[in-house]
């Protein structure tokens, strides 16, 4: 099956794209334009300018899933799809339901190229030809260890995002956008705000009151909160009150909490709208973010433009993506990952002479 036909059944076997970061075949072929130039290098040799070129993807990939979110998963689907590559996912303890329905909805030639498993198989891991592991940082770092060292491995460890709060931005329909972020994915991934700063202090109040008004203004689903869940966000809310932070009390049985800090330090919470608004100045800001360094992903701002001087800052600390409020969790699939490009990382490429002929 050539590309094209492969994007078209994606297109349609996907018709929820949002969800991964795409809005129809178009976009998908823009992101393999973007990594690859022309598509047609993923059906046999092309000739351009600097000779003939094609790509070849790796044959097998063994997909290690994220236990938090299964949105990670069905991306990971859907580039084995697009490449053609047969794949194996390793799922975590609890399963992921929303990738094996949505493997059930697939053409049965897809899923013969797909296996499910849930004991992770090392040996079975050895015989693909690349890794792609989502997890704690201990888990990246054991499975990297036992890969083969001609293996493919792209690795996710842990990650988390924030937000940053301008002056224009202490407004309702900002705060909104920052629960929206806040919200998805029950605030487990590495693209969930675990913290706003605030250049004034003065702003925290201001702008911790907007965000607990917008969370008053939802309907949350609090019977799907575990037990443990509810022990992790009551601790979350002690060790607050210890640090002599203050916290603005949601209504009975809700599980959202706003935090207002009194130092300049960021505390990743339990999820499920667990927030902090933090008081950081540009004098202390680096010192905040120096723990941190390596380990943020985005970074969300409460206006529309960004200066060159604040791409460079958070650049330093290896933010990879700025966006609006309101975009941490709509990432565009053609984005790379971490600072990596999805498909790119998974081909081979070889080359002719131009002056060869080919055919």
């Amino acid at each position: 099956m050539n590309l094209s036909r492969r994007l078209q059944l994606i297109a349609e076997y996907f018709g929820d794209g949002a969800r991964i970061g795409f809005s129809g075949i178009e976009e998908l072929e823009r992101w393999v334009v973007s990594e690859l130039g022309d598509p047609a290098v993923l059906d046999g040799p092309v000739r351009m300018a600097t000779g003939w070129q094609r790509v070849r993807p790796v044959g097998s990939i063994y997909h290690i899933c994220a236990g938090n979110i299964a949105v990670s998963a069905e991306t990971s689907l859907l580039i084995s799809i697009l490449l053609g590559s047969r794949a194996v996912f390793k799922l975590p303890a609890t399963g992921l339901p929303e990738l094996e329905d949505r493997i059930q909805q697939l053409p049965q030639q897809w899923q013969q190229n797909i296996q499910l498993i849930a004991e992770h198989d090392p040996e079975l891991m050895q015989k693909c030809d690349a890794v792609v592991v989502f997890g704690s940082d201990e888990t990246v770092a054991s499975v990297t260890r036992s890969c083969a060292p001609a293996q493919r491995v792209l690795h996710y460890g842990y990650k988390m995002s924030v937000g940053v709060v301008t002056c224009d931005g202490l407004t309702e329909s900002w705060a909104q956008a920052a629960v929206d972020e806040i919200l998805a994915y029950q605030q487990l991934g590495c693209l969930s705000p675990q913290s706003y700063l605030c250049a004034d202090p003065d702003q925290v109040e201001r702008f911790a009151g907007l965000l607990a008004a917008a969370f008053k203004k939802r309907v949350l689903d609090t019977a799907s909160i575990s037990l443990e869940v509810q022990a992790r966000i009551y601790d979350a809310r002690q060790r607050a009150a210890a640090a002599v932070d203050r916290w603005i009390e949601p209504q009975a049985g809700a599980p959202w909490t706003v935090v207002l800090r009194q130092q300049p330090r960021i505390q990743p919470g339990p999820g499920y709208g667990f927030i902090e608004v933090v008081p950081a100045s540009s004098q202390v800001l680096p010192d905040m973010l120096e723990p941190w360094k390596g380990k943020l992903s985005s970074v969300s701002f409460s206006c529309d433009h960004l200066t060159l001087a604040q791409w460079n800052f958070w650049e330093k600390y290896g933010v990879h993506r700025f966006c609006p409020m309101g975009y941490l969790q709509r990432p565009p699939v053609a984005w790379p990952h971490d600072g990596r490009p999805r498909l790119a990382d998974l081909v081979t490429w070889t080359f002719a002479d131009p002056e060869m002929q080919v055919g």
